[in-house]
């Protein structure tokens, strides 16, 4: 016998009709009779006597009754209290950069089993760690170059930019491929000058990067065809040849630990991505985004009683990357 059954017979016995007790609990009054006829032949006992005007508790039901009863109130007082705990219980704050929220099905799994409510925010990442410094924010998902030495964080992944563009502008770009990036490096900037780029609107944290590695390398204003603060439509325009633009690429391994400069000896890349579109490798212009996952300092317990290692992180890299910055 279980609840929904003791709740049943309550009914029964409330409204001594088998036929009024079915249209309350939405079932046949058949399946009600047989649902009972199944439980006196189970226990041995006789709880109703059928009569012409419905039914009567006969004294072994008028004892089931008084039982089942307290019982009943019983579990729904646990149950209501239980309610009223969890309503009192600690709401924890969790900051997503909002390219990341597709990643917070990685984090369901702990923060059901540690129970309590969970308030998503999504915001920019530079947002997130403020927050996270300020204690208004328990943890956070975010993308970074490097962390602010008095967050707990653990690195998760981290993000590589690539040129990303049609065919249209390849003749540009096919003088450098396979040579070393130290002898064509000025030649690409300058290459990169002439075209019409693609980029986030100002005030985006990757727009931020991207204007100071341009004010350093370019000496000059770059030529901006659009500004967008729709990731997607910035890949959109470039494969509908509006200019050329930055992407990400998610390599799940530990940073490489390399700045820039560290690639000046290696190949210049031309990738095919098929459709036709292409992209380079930027790792000797743009520095990797680690992506993050923090803990604010004003919080009592660390990041070590969290297995963020259990939570799928270390799998295979992706195919050609999408936009994923914030």
């Amino acid at each position: 016998m279980n609840l929904s059954d003791m709740e049943l017979i309550m009914t029964v016995s409330r409204t001594k009709s088998m036929r009024k007790a079915a249209k309350l609990v939405h079932l046949s009054q058949s399946a009600i009779s047989k649902k009972i006829q199944l439980i006196e032949d189970e226990y041995g006992i006789t709880l109703f006597h059928r009569t012409a005007a419905g039914v009567e508790l006969t004294a072994d039901g008028q004892l089931f009754i008084q039982y089942a009863g307290s019982a009943l109130h019983t579990l729904r007082t646990g149950i209501e209290q239980t309610r009223m705990k969890n309503a009192e219980r600690k709401v924890t704050r969790l900051g997503v950069a909002s390219p990341l929220i597709s990643e917070l099905h990685r984090f369901s799994g702990y923060f059901q089993s540690h129970g309590g409510p969970l308030e998503i925010v999504t915001s920019s990442s530079p947002e997130i760690v403020r927050k996270l410094q300020e204690g208004t924010l328990d943890f956070g998902l975010f993308g970074y170059e490097s962390i602010p030495g008095d967050i707990s964080a653990i690195p998760l992944y981290r993000q590589d930019f690539h040129l990303y563009a049609s065919d249209r502008y390849l003749p540009a770009f096919l003088p450098f491929a396979d040579r070393t990036v130290s002898y064509v490096r000025a030649s690409f900037i300058q290459a990169l000058r002439e075209l019409p780029l693609i980029l986030p609107k100002q005030g985006i944290h990757v727009r931020q990067m991207i204007d100071r590695i341009m004010e350093k390398e370019f000496g000059g204003e770059p030529c901006i065809a659009v500004e967008t603060d729709t990731l997607e439509l910035m890949e959109q325009l470039a494969e509908r040849e509006f200019g050329c633009t930055f992407i990400t690429q998610s390599v799940y391994e530990s940073s490489t630990g390399r700045s820039p400069a560290d690639f000046s000896g290696e190949t210049f890349r031309i990738e095919a991505l098929g459709r036709g579109m292409f992209r380079i490798p930027l790792p000797f212009l743009f520095p990797s985004r680690q992506v993050f996952f923090a803990q604010s300092p004003h919080r009592p317990d660390g990041l070590d009683g969290i297995a963020v290692r259990t939570f799928g992180w270390t799998e295979p890299s992706p195919g050609p990357g999408s936009p994923e910055a914030e």
